[in-house]
């Protein structure tokens, strides 16, 4: 029997014993091309009575003429197949990396769809891991680009983490084009995928077939590589996340003490922060010209810009490039996520702290303020309390401020107003944190 008759049960091993896990809807990007049409319809061939509930999402561009119409291919597969479709509309502006703009407004409109507990499969397939690794080869990346695709992950979009399972990664596409064709299913063919001049394309239509036809199994070895490289990466992000934890600085990395590791070692820790800041990531040539820049520059200050953000260094020490806090209320039993990626966090508890009420207005320093800090204590200018907390020049007029009743009530993490404190430790106060 052909491998591609068995795509439902192959289908049906991944997932069963992960379905335990899923609270909410089986949820399938679905462009109606092949590779997605092939996975919802395997899947629709192997539910069972008991899975969770199946729904696909289908982004529509607007980018073809024939938009519209693969709407309406959709629905009556959907319909067919009882299967909930939602269409999601999106806007792609015209310009350089349109290819670029349409993945992050397709990722965007994906993770619109998703409610807590769902998870969101995907119908990369080997091919597509092995073009995705020859690109990223060819682009310049490190260990994280090289691993490419991995079958079980997170998207962190638009403040969400969602869950992502590829189970077709290490089924060929040659598999999937033989199971539709059997089923006689129809899909949808767009046009952009033939041109040449997008890198993908090229290395999809020129450069794996000529690779094939001289070693056949060479998409199956990318895929084993790739593999191989996941495992490696996983071992060393458990040993470079040690290192990180042992190199911050507040909300900082410390250069200084990072300078005795490896240059490799030092850029991939120096990733690793980037990352859980949520802040891009650049190329490793940019990480590189930071960590060789930044080192042994004493108390000058410097900054790398990319892509619409950046890191300074400042007495040794580097800091994500901070951004302005937006002005509002903030009730303090909520997380507060700044704009730099940075939160702070209230904490109630007895003792010293600052007094309710749980509403304050957040906002950035506009200059003039003042702090006393001691009762019958001197008010200090904030621009001198800065100096002495050694806090970078950049981060002053972006740390968020919270204010009361027309004052300054508190420096989150630094300080509080003697005026506004606790006055026992039987007295609920709050304690704050930025992270």
């Amino acid at each position: 029997m052909p491998d591609s008759v068995c795509l439902p049960d192959k289908l049906r091993s991944f997932l069963q014993p992960r379905l335990g896990a899923v609270q909410g809807c089986l949820v399938v990007a679905w462009s109606g091309g092949l590779d997605s049409t092939a996975l919802l319809a395997a899947l629709v061939a192997c539910r069972q009575p008991d899975w969770p509930l199946i729904k696909a999402v289908h982004v529509h561009h607007g980018l073809q003429a024939e938009a519209d119409q693969w709407v309406e291919h959709c629905h009556r597969y959907a319909d067919q197949w009882g299967v909930e479709l939602v269409v999601q509309h999106v806007q792609v502006c015209s310009g350089a990396s349109l290819e670029a703009q349409a993945r992050a407004a397709r990722q965007l409109a994906l993770a619109q769809s998703i409610r807590v507990g769902d998870v969101l499969l995907l119908a990369h397939h080997a091919d597509d891991q092995a073009e995705t690794i020859l690109f990223r080869l060819m682009r310049g990346t490190g260990l994280d680009g090289a691993v490419a695709m991995t079958e079980i992950a997170d998207w962190h979009v638009a403040d969400q983490i969602i869950p992502v399972w590829r189970p077709l990664l290490h089924l060929r596409r040659s598999e999937l084009i033989a199971y539709v064709h059997i089923q006689e299913l129809k899909w949808i063919e767009d046009p952009s995928n033939q041109d040449l001049r997008l890198a993908r394309n090229f290395i999809r239509h020129q450069i794996i077939p000529l690779l094939q036809s001289r070693w056949s199994r060479s998409v199956e070895h990318l895929v084993d590589f790739a593999d191989e490289l996941a495992m490696l990466r996983q071992e060393c992000r458990h040993a470079d996340g040690l290192l990180l934890a042992q190199h911050r600085f507040h909300h900082g990395l410390n250069r200084q003490s990072l300078a005795g590791l490896p240059l490799g070692q030092q850029s991939r820790v120096l990733r690793q922060w980037l990352q859980q800041l949520d802040v891009p990531v650049p190329d490793r040539a940019m990480l590189q010209r930071i960590l060789l820049e930044s080192e042994g520059r004493g108390s000058k200050m410097q900054r790398w810009c990319w892509r619409h953000t950046g890191v300074m260094c400042w007495q040794g020490v580097l800091y994500p490039e901070p951004i302005a806090v937006i002005p509002g209320e903030w009730n303090v039993d909520a997380l507060l996520l700044l704009p730099d990626g940075r939160r702070l966090r209230a904490v109630s508890r007895f003792g010293k702290g600052l007094l309710l009420p749980a509403t304050y207005h957040v906002a950035a320093r506009q200059g003039g303020e003042r702090l006393r800090l001691h009762p019958n204590g001197p008010h200090h200018a904030l621009r001198t309390l800065w100096q002495s907390w050694n806090i970078a020049p950049l981060w002053r007029d972006t740390w968020p401020l919270l204010w009361a009743h027309g004052q300054l009530a508190a420096v989150p993490g630094l300080a509080i107003a003697e005026s506004f404190l606790t006055s026992s430790d039987d007295e609920v106060g709050w304690s704050f944190e930025l992270v």
